[in-house]
């Protein structure tokens, strides 16, 4: 009699699993963040130096960093190293457009457009490439936030060259707009290059 008793709840245990609703997605976005993660590992092996030069709210200062480290280039790097398209919260969350023709350059280029800008954070991001996917040269996005106190805009602009076989990075503009109550509260640029 135990014995059925335990069979009866075990039977009804297995019955109250859900079943499995992981869905694999037939899709999917370029990872910004791992491009970004092979980015970093590549850099911090160059020994390169870089200037950088930081404008905030209109004044303006240079300085040359000699060999930056890892977490130097982590924090350039942030806003891509937290993109995460690839999300199940983000199918069909953007408009893509591939292999469309860069008019300033001979590069091609994806484009991902939020469908709903005003609730995404990541409102625009392009991935510029030289013939093929593997050959990327710029990543830029526009991204942003906002609530009843604070408006935030961001505008991110990196580019890439291939050094010895390996994909470097050139340059990172980071531009950062806050509002608070309408009223422009701070605005920064940061431009790092490498020399």
């Amino acid at each position: 009699m135990r014995l059925l008793v335990v069979l009866i709840i075990l039977g009804s245990l297995v019955n109250c699993t859900p079943p499995n609703t992981t869905k694999l997605l037939d899709y999917e976005y370029f990872d910004v963040s791992n491009f970004a993660v092979n980015l970093l590992a590549n850099q911090s092996k160059t020994g390169t130096s870089v200037q950088k030069i930081v404008s905030i709210n209109g004044a303006e200062e240079t300085k040359l960093i000699g060999q930056p480290d890892s977490s130097f280039w982590r924090i350039e790097l942030a806003g891509l190293l937290a993109i995460d398209l690839n999300k199940p919260s983000l199918v069909d969350a953007y408009y893509i457009e591939t292999g469309e023709q860069d008019g300033a350059s001979n590069l091609l280029f994806d484009t991902y457009v939020a469908k709903d800008p005003e609730s995404a954070v990541i409102k625009k991001l392009g991935i510029y490439y030289w013939q093929d996917k593997q050959e990327i040269r710029k990543i830029e996005f526009k991204a942003g936030s906002s609530n009843f106190l604070l408006k935030e805009e961001q505008d991110f602009t990196l580019w890439v060259n291939r050094y010895s076989g390996v994909l470097l990075i050139d340059s990172v503009k980071n531009s950062v707009h806050s509002q608070q109550f309408g009223k422009q509260v701070t605005h920064y640029t940061t431009a790092t290059i490498v020399k």
